[in-house]
């Protein structure tokens, strides 16, 4: 079965983080898995043969920042697939 590796190795810090796993196309219709800040090295591994997606403040120091728009992946058959939180 197949999983993904959220890892933050961009920022050294992000402030707010949403993060979403499930099978629904829409990130918002899926389970709410994490929802905090972030520091560099920090990783989230998926469950089995689902979506992944993340969203973060605009500003990556303010936790009062807007969210961004959603980044989404999946990994389909066996394996993890490392992805980078951006």
């Amino acid at each position: 079965m197949g999983k993904v590796n959220l890892i933050s190795n961009t920022w050294d810090y992000i402030a707010r983080v949403e993060i979403r796993e499930g099978h629904y196309q829409n990130p918002e219709q899926n389970a709410l898995v994490f929802s905090g800040s972030v520091r560099r090295g920090q990783s989230f591994l998926s469950g089995n043969d689902v979506q992944q997606c993340y969203r973060r403040s605009n500003d990556p120091s303010s936790a009062t920042s807007p969210l961004g728009s959603w980044n989404c992946n999946t990994k389909i058959g066996s394996g993890v697939e490392n992805w980078s939180l951006r």
